[in-house]
Parts: C-alpha cells; sequence; structure tokens
C-alpha cells in the first residue's frame, strides 16, 4: 500500500547521502504526502483534487479531528511541507546537514505510525488461491 511513499522516502535518503539537501527535504516530504494519500483512499475519499490544501484538510477531517493519528504528527506534515516550499522555490534555501536529517527521520516517523494504523485495523490475509494450508 506504501510502496510510493517509501520510494520517496528511499529516494530522499540518497539525495541526503549524496549532499542534494534541499531534494531531500521534497523527496521527504512526498513520502508523507503519498501517505497521506494512501489513507485516504483506504477511507474511500475522493481525491480528485490534487492540491496539497485540499488533500491535507482532508487528512486532518478523516484521522487528526477524529483521533485516528496524533495531533503532532499533523504538524510533523505541515512542518516538513513548508520546509519543502522554501527547499524548492527559495533562492536562498540553505538547510542544515542536521535539518535534514531530521525531516527524513520525522517523513519515517509519519510513514510508520501510517502503516501501524492501518495494520492495527486490517482484516487477516486471504488465503491465496490454491493454498491448502
Amino acid at each position: 500500500m506504501f510502496a510510493k511513499a517509501w520510494e520517496k522516502h528511499d529516494s530522499a535518503a540518497l539525495l541526503f547521502e549524496k549532499g542534494f539537501l534541499d531534494d531531500a527535504i521534497s523527496r521527504a516530504y512526498y513520502a508523507v504526502f503519498h501517505g497521506v494519500a494512501v489513507l485516504l483512499r483506504d477511507k474511500n475519499v475522493r481525491l480528485a483534487v490534487h492540491k496539497h490544501v485540499y488533500i491535507l484538510t482532508q487528512f486532518q477531517k478523516e484521522f487528526i479531528m477524529s483521533g485516528l493519528i496524533k495531533q503532532d504528527t499533523f504538524k510533523t506534515i505541515i512542518a516538513i511541507k513548508t520546509r519543502r516550499e522554501i527547499a524548492d522555490y527559495s533562492f536562498e534555501s540553505q538547510p542544515s546537514v542536521n535539518d535534514v536529517r531530521l525531516i527524513i527521520e520525522d517523513a519515517r516517523s509519519c510513514l510508520a505510525e501510517f502503516e501501524a494504523y492501518i495494520a492495527g485495523r486490517a482484516l487477516p490475509p486471504l488465503r491465496k488461491p490454491g493454498n491448502t494450508a
């Protein structure tokens, strides 16, 4: 379910290792953004509008206000989004190595929480066809 989100996270880590700090921030944000989209699709929230504000507002409504995901997680997502906007659009963006490391760790924590939410309410896996065990 979260393959694309983890792919973005892994690319953030690789960009970080190579010293591409602004790009690492951007990929870390998109890791979380794709994770949010997975959760919303799982709740059958229509994502016809791909505006980030719309999707994050729907996430807040469905998961934060209902207490399914922690309020601090939403604050972290918004902080990563803000850093991404600076990294992508500011000519003066100069994030520190430590700041970027923390952003990537925060993205990992968000994805882990999203997966834990899904796992905590998931049904047992179905048997594969032909599997008699």
